[in-house]
């Protein structure tokens, strides 16, 4: 925590070999970078706990390199990006936002996945089947949402699940 604040220049990460983006436990407001991840280098990419707003940057979703990426407890809304290059992603916590949607089925192309928090973000409709395709899966947090319909039968695939919070939805079923 530094104290930092105001707006993150708008250019940070353009044609830049960045590996890691830690601005965490500050005031930033506005939006992210929208070239934050042009580089493909970065590995790293932690904001929470700002007061960042707009969208998350299609980029952040399509950086190969990316393993960590923590944007919990800021002011984000828009949809959750559809995830094209993700196969190191490790790690995702986008909770406490304001984004909307559902969760996107591309979820499944980020197969290393170890803890995926989406709790607190207004997501709709119903958990993707591809949510079994995060065979490396060990937390998992969808709850306090409006996600609604059956718990698809392939999360049974996600045999390393050691914690699933689910509360405060919709879903139903047997």
């Amino acid at each position: 925590n530094n104290f930092f604040s105001g707006v993150i220049p708008p250019k940070l990460g353009a044609n830049s070999p960045l590996v890691e983006v830690d601005f965490s436990n500050n005031s930033f407001v506005g939006d992210i970078p929208p070239n934050i991840c042009s580089g493909k280098a970065l590995r790293i990419f932690a904001m929470e706990f700002n007061l960042l707003n707009g969208s998350i940057p299609s980029n952040v979703a399509d950086c190969p390199s990316l393993e960590h990426i923590n944007l919990r407890n800021n002011k984000l809304d828009g949809p959750i990006p559809q995830f094209i290059n993700c196969a190191n992603l490790s790690y995702i916590d986008l909770s406490n936002n304001s984004l909307i949607g559902d969760v996107p089925a591309s979820i499944g192309r980020c197969a290393n996945i170890t803890m995926m928090n989406l709790s607190k973000i207004k997501l709709l409709g119903g958990i993707p089947p591809e949510i079994g395709k995060l065979v490396n899966l060990t937390v998992l947090d969808l709850s306090h949402n409006s996600l609604q319909g059956t718990l698809p039968v392939q999360i049974s695939s996600c045999s390393r699940l050691d914690s699933i919070d689910l509360s405060f939805n919709s879903l139903n079923g047997s």
